[in-house]
């Protein structure tokens, strides 16, 4: 597996004292995703000869194509891991949230529509609206008006067509939207279209037992909170995976732990994140 041949935008290195980190870019089908992602702790030869996975991040586009973000990391020689001054059963129990704002623009494709120009909005030969120049066509917007350049009109729309003679040959269907392409498993509102719209980001720390290849599921869209989390709503499909950054720790008494950061993004209003289109689900 070459995957040279998926990345975009090279490879970034960044050195601190205690190791060094590198990050690519993958620009994936969602047909490649599986069979592209590592595993955390998995080897990163593209990196270095004794880099690690460390991080994953996965972000959908609207035509259907996955960015996927990698992570690595080399640990010094002498693998000095960070001391957290807390006993284990504090550690265990040791929880940090935090909300901060987020946004989410919604494009034209999560509605299926496009944007109308001059082609799709030819002039009418007198004002009854009953003549077209001959050989052309005409769109309607989703609502039935007829479209203007620079509206929306909806892909599984059909135009009013007329033969070179003027005389009308198919009629118009303004269509409608059409949400399958969206990140959502519910219907968008209409006003959110090409809008940016603010929701929240819910961050959450707190350490474990497991070993970090044993965290490489947090990807997708929520199914549980653990019990020790209290995130403003717990409810399933609210809350999709962001970044998640790991390091190992430990405690006072030399007994390693992992530390986990996680960043998740609610969906906006009413709003739920489609698990089948954005990686499937996470429980904590």
């Amino acid at each position: 597996m070459k995957l040279l041949e998926k990345m975009i935008g090279g490879i970034s290195e960044i050195r601190t004292n205690k190791h060094t980190r590198y990050e690519c870019q993958l620009l994936l089908s969602g047909e490649e995703l599986e069979r592209w992602q590592p595993s955390i702790g998995d080897p990163a030869p593209w990196a270095a000869r004794d880099a690690v996975v460390s991080s994953l991040q996965r972000t959908f586009l609207a035509d259907g194509s996955w960015i996927l973000r990698i992570t690595a990391e080399t640990i010094s020689l002498e693998k000095n891991l960070p001391v957290i001054r807390l006993n284990s059963d504090t550690l265990l129990r040791h929880v940090e949230e935090s909300y901060d704002v987020g946004v989410i623009f919604f494009p034209l494709e999560w509605f299926g529509c496009r944007t109308a120009a001059a082609c799709d909005c030819t002039p009418f030969c007198d004002s009854t609206g009953e003549r077209i120049p001959g050989g052309t066509v005409k769109y309607q917007s989703p609502d039935g008006s007829w479209a203007v350049p620079g509206g929306i009109i909806a892909l599984n729309s059909t135009p009013l067509c007329c033969d070179t003679t003027g005389k009308i040959i198919q009629h118009p269907a303004p269509g409608n939207m059409d949400h399958s392409s969206s990140p959502f498993s519910d219907p968008i509102p209409a006003d959110y279209i090409k809008q940016t719209i603010t929701t929240r980001l819910y961050r959450c720390r707190f350490y474990t037992q497991k070993e970090m290849h044993r965290l490489s599921g947090f990807c997708g869209v929520n199914g549980k909170f653990g019990n020790r989390v209290h995130a403003v709503s717990c409810e399933p499909g609210k809350w999709l995976a962001k970044t998640q950054r790991l390091k190992q720790v430990t405690d006072l008494q030399g007994n390693t732990f992992t530390c986990v950061d996680r960043v998740m993004i609610e969906a906006p209003g009413d709003l739920h994140w489609a698990a089948e289109r954005n990686g499937g689900i996470w429980t904590w």
